[in-house]
């Protein structure tokens, strides 16, 4: 390491790998190690005779030595399983693959730039690479150096190294000023370089030169006391150098800055939901999913039921207000499978909720359902997208009747055991349903055969209920034009030559991957009253006087068996190929990719629950779902004796923490307590069908103006079977439209009629 400022090319790129692959052998040499400091740990101070518990722990024993075995395995199989010399050759054998994909993708930018110079158009990226191109001329610089007094630049740690060059370019040494907080860095995926601010932080420390000067902002004006003592309670044990890229140290902690003290300070509150059952086993993973997030999302309801209505101080006006629906939020790592299930349990709840999807059409929860019941109409074999329309309100089966179902075939594919119940189902009704479900499904499939695509979309919205339900919801107007849209995107696909359902689904399929922008219908505005359902990501920035964290049991998302590994400072490594004995192997610089990609990840999740626990000002609720409670909590027990700061998920690194802090309770939640939710709402749900059914007992004004609202006739009747607008084809074929005495001696009389007439000889 001292020596490598003289080495030069090559010989300093394989010191510099050799060094990334120290780096990550020592982090999963701590994994193990962790391990076996751990499964020690219980094995020496919980022994038979000193304590009685031994017993319960028996089994986290096994699993620890367990964990410590692999760990080492892991290391002996990735980077100890054969000599250096060897690990080298194999990537080695991988060049010219490597520079076979360097020169295409180099040919490909130099065919795409000069596409766009003919059309005279630009990429986005393109303004900041040419404006440095520019820059890179001194007399260009010096230009824009002498023009600017000053150089503000805001949320610094989300800056890339394009940016950063074109400030350096154009700053002089005393006129740059910069704000931002790494622990909010949370665009890793857009290219952004935490490391670049963590670096100007350390440098600056120093303060080796008059004008460069450190300044911590670290007074928290929104949040009350006990969100910050929390804040500051996790990340002082989680994020560290190792983790985060920097410790949690005096300077990045937070301090109060609100003025409020009193009883409205509401305490942090945790709530377990254990999953525990033991028949999930032989579900599919998506049901399991859906049973998770359902039992979650039932306690989410419940809580945020409960709240509304509590008092709080509200700071900027100085009042007590209590809270509403647009008071509360949820936040989730991600909405995907998961944020459609809590706006049901919500709605469920008389609480209205809104999804914020941004520019996300397709990711609309009425647009997404009707694609996958067109594919499913299209082919039923699509075991997700059946899943999906069968716990839609178009078809109304509850994941428990779809895990009766899977139980009774428990192999082969679902959409297989779906409609073998269908055929010879033990439990009557729930055949019966099966059945009627795919008896739609067929007549829709023959419609769509002969259908226009436009015209079959329009007939399916209507015939299956779906476009009055999402009426009903809040925003419902808005979520009836989404629909409106897609039979429109039809009328377009149409347009063209295209014809048939099959490609018509690839047709948006095609626009979804594109990234074609399509902005949904505009569902709510600011001052609806509705609990907002959103991502951690699209809340930054945002602040909330109550916030639910849920879903924090799910695990990270990970990447793996990518064909290729690339990273921006340790380069291009491929699979090493042997196409004489068919086989391939990952090499060793895959590895230590991946391996130090894994460690940003993990720093980035850090930075995604900071970023989560610091949106609320007054109440604070942590939601997680785990498969065995006790179990996680003595886990939970045993790191935080050890100081392990290893997670998979966000429960992970908060159990450690929370659990047994003596400010912050602990609610638990099952299966039965859900159960409870599920039964009232059914029992509420039967018992206003029998009243409707009976008619409700009202008499004088009520019992009038009830009679008066269903009575009413529209005056015009004939009107409701007339569109508003034809096409020619439509008038060829002989479509019933009115007809204003044409040819029958009755002049028309507005000269509305007479243009329809005009059209109509046409």
């Amino acid at each position: 390491e001292h020596n490598l400022t003289s080495l030069t090319g090559k010989a300093k790129a394989d010191v510099q790998m050799l060094l990334e692959i120290r780096e990550s052998f020592q982090d999963d040499y701590d994994k193990g190690a962790e391990a076996v400091r751990r499964s020690a740990f219980a094995r020496f101070t919980l022994s038979k005779e000193d304590r009685p518990e031994y017993d319960l722990i028996r089994e986290d024993i096994g699993l620890l030595r367990e964990e410590a075995k692999s760990s080492i395995k892991r290391i002996a199989n990735l980077y100890c399983a054969k000599p250096l010399k060897e690990y080298v050759q194999e990537i080695n054998q991988t060049y010219v693959e490597a520079l076979t994909l360097y020169r295409l993708v180099m040919e490909f930018d130099q065919l795409y730039r000069r596409r766009k110079e003919k059309k005279g158009v630009i990429d986005f990226s393109d303004i900041e690479h040419y404006a440095l191109d520019i820059l890179s001329h001194e007399e260009a610089a010096a230009e824009y150096r002498k023009r600017f007094r000053y150089i503000f630049v805001d949320e610094y740690q989300d800056s890339n190294l394009v940016q950063e060059s074109i400030i350096e370019r154009i700053r002089r040494e005393n006129n740059v000023f910069m704000v931002g907080d790494v622990k909010q860095s949370i665009y890793k995926f857009r290219l952004a370089e935490p490391e670049i601010f963590l670096n100007k932080y350390e440098a600056y420390k120093t303060g080796g030169n008059s004008w460069e000067v450190k300044l911590d902002l670290n007074k928290n004006f929104r949040s009350k006391e006990p969100i910050i003592e929390l804040v500051n309670h996790v990340f002082g044990k989680v994020m560290n150098r190792r983790t985060a890229g920097m410790d949690y140290d005096l300077d990045a902690a937070l301090y109060k800055g609100v003025s409020y003290k009193g009883p409205l300070e509401y305490p942090v509150e945790l709530h377990l939901v254990d999953n525990r059952n033991l028949d999930d086993k032989d579900l599919d993973e998506e049901i399991r999913e859906m049973k998770r997030a359902e039992l979650e999302a039932s306690v989410a309801a419940t809580l945020i039921k409960k709240s509304k209505g509590l008092p709080y101080f509200d700071e900027k006006t100085g009042e007590e207000r209590p809270l509403q629906n647009k008071d509360m939020v949820v936040l989730l790592r991600s909405t995907a499978n998961v944020g459609e299930i809590y706006q049901d349990a919500l709605e469920k709840e008389g609480i209205p909720a809104y999804m914020d999807l941004g520019d996300g059409y397709f990711d609309t929860i009425e647009v997404l359902v009707l694609l996958n019941l067109l594919k499913i109409i299209d082919n039923l074999k699509q075991d997700v997208p059946l899943l999906s329309i069968l716990r839609s309100p178009i078809f109304g089966f509850t994941v428990d009747q779809l895990s009766i179902i899977r139980l009774q075939q428990k192999k082969g594919a679902y959409h297989s055991a779906f409609s073998s119940y269908a055929q010879s189902g033990t439990d009557e009704s729930l055949q019966e349903h099966c059945k009627r479900t795919l008896d739609r499904i067929g007549v829709w499939r023959q419609k769509a055969k002969f259908l226009p695509i436009s015209d079959f979309l329009w007939e399916l919205i209507l015939d299956s209920g779906y476009f009055h339900y999402v009426g009903a919801l809040p925003g419902g107007t808005a979520r009836q034009g989404n629909l409106r849209a897609l039979v429109d995107k039809a009328v377009f696909y149409e347009s063209g030559q295209a014809k048939g359902l099959f490609g018509f689904i690839n047709y948006i399929e095609a626009m979804k991957k594109g990234k074609v922008s399509t902005a949904p219908a505009k569902l709510m505005g600011e001052s609806d009253d509705v609990v907002r359902i959103m991502t951690v990501h699209k809340s930054k920035g945002l602040e909330f006087p109550m916030v639910l964290a849920g879903n924090l049991g799910r695990s990270f998302h990970r990447e793996t068996g990518k064909q290729i590994s690339l990273h921006k400072d340790l380069g291009l490594a491929l699979k090493q190929v042997d196409r004489n004995q068919h086989t391939w192997r990952r090499t060793i610089l895959q590895n230590v990719i991946d391996s130090r990609k894994n460690r940003e990840d993990l720093a980035e999740e850090i930075r995604i629950l900071y970023v989560s626990l610091t949106r609320p000002m007054d109440r604070l609720l942590l939601l997680g779902t785990v498969t065995d409670r006790e179990k996680a909590l003595r886990t939970a027990e045993m790191k935080r004796e050890l100081g392990v700061t290893k997670g998979n998920c966000y429960l992970d690194f908060l159990l450690p923490a929370v659990v047994g802090h003596e400010r912050i309770p602990r609610e638990d939640h099952d299966r039965a307590s859900a159960g409870m939710l599920e039964r009232r709402q059914k029992e509420q749900k039967s018992r206003l069908q029998e009243e409707m059914s009976q008619g409700f007992a009202v008499q004088g004004e009520i019992a009038q103006e009830i009679t008066r609202r269903f009575g009413w006739e529209y005056s015009f009747p004939e009107a409701l079977h007339t569109k508003s607008k034809y096409s020619v084809s439509e008038l060829v074929r002989g479509d019933p439209a009115p007809r204003l005495g044409l040819f029958t001696g009755q002049a028309p009389s507005t000269a509305a009629e007479r243009g329809t007439l005009y059209h109509r000889v046409m």
